[in-house]
């Protein structure tokens, strides 16, 4: 995923930096705390997000977002480690929500402009509902595909659901175009079809789709 391409990129970056050679510890918190500032910010301020689609085609961090987010992780680490006197134990207190707390207020600047390497809210929720989209149709196509495997057994499957009364109109004209490949199937016959094998295999008879 692209997000663990962002930690673990941004993980190399903090481990190979002079400063946190310098001072060493705390490296999963600083990383974890760096990249959710960015979100943080990019959503609350900006109004944008990372555009992680765009990692995962490169399969790397853009330089841009390598400067900012280790420009970040620095500002993080000194906030991390610079504990409230009631907090002595640094890892215990970085896991507390007043050190989010802290960090999510801190005013961080950076020079680099992020806009190539973002994109704004509102593409944000289109993508995520054309994934949502698209995963229906993968589905649909998986279902369809299962199907057309399954058409030496249509007779078979129409005469079991006959015997216990369960084949409804829409489920044998779903049935029938199966068996002469008139496909994609409407959703009407994908659910009718999908309930009668659910049915089906409820009733005992052994199907690979249900």
């Amino acid at each position: 995923m692209a997000k663990a391409i962002v930690f673990r990129e941004t993980d190399r970056l903090v481990g190979r930096s002079e400063w946190y050679r310098t001072d060493r510890g705390y490296k999963a918190n600083i990383v974890t705390y760096a990249i959710s500032w960015l979100v943080n910010h990019l959503k609350e301020d900006r109004r944008r997000a990372i555009d992680f689609q765009a990692i995962w085609s490169r399969q790397e961090l853009p330089e841009e977002l390598k400067e900012v987010l280790l420009d970040i992780a620095e500002q993080v680490a000194v906030t991390i480690k610079d504990t409230p006197e009631n907090a002595r134990n640094v890892s215990e207190y970085a896991k507390q929500q007043q050190c989010w707390a802290r960090i999510s207020k801190l005013d961080i600047l950076f020079g680099t402009r992020l806009d190539a390497v973002t994109i704004d809210l509102e593409e944000v929720r289109r993508r995520d509902k054309d994934q949502v989209t698209t995963g229906r149709i993968d589905r649909q196509i998986d279902f369809e595909t299962d199907l057309v495997g399954m058409r030496p057994r249509i007779a078979e499957i129409r005469e079991f659901a006959r015997s216990r009364r369960v084949l409804s109109p829409r489920a044998s004209s779903a049935l029938d175009k199966v068996e002469r490949l008139k496909l994609p199937l409407t959703k009407p016959e994908t659910n009718a079809l999908r309930h009668l094998f659910k049915v089906l295999a409820e009733k005992g008879m052994d199907l690979p789709v249900q």
